[in-house]
């Protein structure tokens, strides 16, 4: 198995995640005990770490190297779905004041609104090709993001 995505500390929770048939585990933290809330698959990231905003889990769910990829957006306490997106590529995600960056690992970077009412696209663009598995890193609106061969650093702040 993997577990390359960073475990999400909030408000005395964490939320794990895993690929290859482990699931996701939503853990309570107090001073001196953690305990499971609930554990099932409703969030299988092969290496994405999921992004808790606006009271919501922002995760990818699958894996890189086969099957079905969607965007997904849940209730962490209660486990209902708020939506979904699929026919998307493996990405990385960057939660950016109310955007959600979806860097897909085809090179086509993916802005959507940050919120869990509904799955709205701001736009795409085709940023490079090859692939573009590692995180990209976010810094004064300039984006950084790399594939097997090049590392680009884009303005995203320009308007």
């Amino acid at each position: 198995t993997v577990n390359a995505a960073t475990p999400v500390v909030r408000d005395h929770n964490i939320l794990l995640t895993a690929s290859y048939r482990i699931g996701a585990k939503w853990l309570k933290v107090s001073d001196d005990t953690c305990h499971e809330v609930w554990s099932d698959d409703i969030l299988s990231s092969q290496y994405t770490t999921p992004i808790l905003a606006d009271g919501a889990v922002f995760g990818i769910d699958g894996r890189q190297d086969g099957g079905d990829v969607i965007l997904k957006c849940f209730d962490p306490v209660g486990r209902k779905e708020h939506w979904s997106k699929s026919g998307i590529a493996y990405a990385t995600l960057i939660g950016a004041g109310q955007t959600l960056l979806v860097m897909q690992t085809n090179g086509e970077l993916i802005s959507v609104r940050l919120s869990k009412e509904r799955y709205e696209e701001l736009g795409t663009a085709k940023l490079m090709t090859g692939t573009t598995r590692a995180l990209p890193a976010l810094s004064d609106g300039r984006l950084l993001i790399r594939n097997e061969s090049t590392l680009a650093c884009l303005d995203l702040s320009a308007r």
